[in-house]
């Protein structure tokens, strides 16, 4: 909807519905309330507000408005006490408008200063705007998801585009390398679930890289992976669920992990996507899920898998 002042009136708000879990009606029309006050007090002017999408004037054309999703803001703010909201807000905001351009304009000349911060995240294939994806750094690592390169610097994100990185005149292939090793190095805390003594499911979890953290699985957690390879789930930035694929038993795995997977999706910042990847000889492949009648869906296994999992039943 269009937005005509900076406080426009309260009943104009109406909650999305991937909100819905998350938050009230009424709360939500509070958060937007307190998000347009810091946009007036930093005498910003917001054009509109719509499915969970602010647009803001930058001051430049309109092709250039500034937009801020609000997802990350609603699950974060779910799970605070309401006393703490404004403040929450005011700093997601302040660390969203912080302005590095000086600084990038160093690093973008610097690449051995810049190396440092590369960082690679992932999203799901619908999260940018195909004619600005065009202009960014980006490959893709699980199916239906993009990982993009970006910097990481003073707790802000950067994603590149094809424009930063041209004085660099580094290949692609070594920036995600270089990106990854930094990756690598993130201190991702691993918990493992066992049944019968053995691993039966591993959490990773980091606030900004766990699923970032498993794109070279076979690297960073070889012990995640069993004899026919691993079942995969990224729902988030933050988590990373791995069970590695030992026995017959991957439908009982899929029944009990993907509740916990769907949950930590809905829930938890920087969503990616719910579904289930097949980790094997190196390389991602996406558990197939077909819609039935009555708008069902189920999972099937990977074609290769499922002759792996026969030909080791046969024997």
């Amino acid at each position: 909807m269009d937005v005509n002042s900076n406080n426009p009136p309260s009943s104009y708000f109406n909650r999305p519905d991937m909100f819905k879990r998350l938050i009230s009606e009424k709360d939500y029309t509070w958060l937007i309330n307190i998000t347009l006050d810091y946009f007036k007090q930093k005498k910003i002017v917001v054009n509109t507000i719509e499915d969970g999408l602010i647009k803001a004037d930058s001051g430049k054309n309109k092709d250039e408005d500034m937009q801020f999703g609000l997802d990350n803001l609603v699950k974060k703010i779910s799970q605070l006490n309401k006393k703490y909201w404004k403040k929450t807000v005011f700093e997601h905001f302040d660390k969203l408008l912080r302005n590095h351009q000086s600084a990038y304009t160093y690093l973008f000349k610097d690449f051995e200063y810049a190396a440092q911060f590369l960082k690679v995240i992932i999203k799901d294939y619908q999260f940018m705007d195909s004619i600005v994806l065009e202009r960014l750094v980006f490959r893709i690592d699980f199916p239906k998801t993009h990982t993009f390169l970006i910097l990481d610097f003073e707790d802000q994100f950067r994603y590149l585009m094809r424009d930063d990185i041209k004085e660099w005149g580094v290949s692609d292939e070594d920036l995600f390398a270089i990106a990854l090793n930094n990756i690598a190095k993130e201190k991702v805390a691993i918990d493992n679930d066992e049944s019968e003594g053995d691993p039966w499911v591993y959490f990773f979890t980091e606030l900004n890289f766990a699923a970032a953290f498993l794109i070279e699985l076979s690297h960073n957690a070889p012990f995640a992976i069993g004899n026919f390879g691993s079942m995969v789930a990224i729902p988030c930035k933050g988590i990373g669920i791995v069970h590695p694929i030992n026995e017959l038993a991957i439908f009982e795995a899929i029944k009990s992990i993907l509740p916990i997977a769907t949950k930590f999706h809905n829930e938890q910042e920087g969503g990616i996507n719910p579904f289930f990847y097949w980790y094997y000889n190196g390389q991602y492949e996406e558990f197939p899920i077909i819609e039935t009648t009555g708008g069902n869906a189920r999972i099937y296994l990977p074609k290769k898998l499922d002759t792996l999992l026969r030909d080791h039943l046969e024997k």
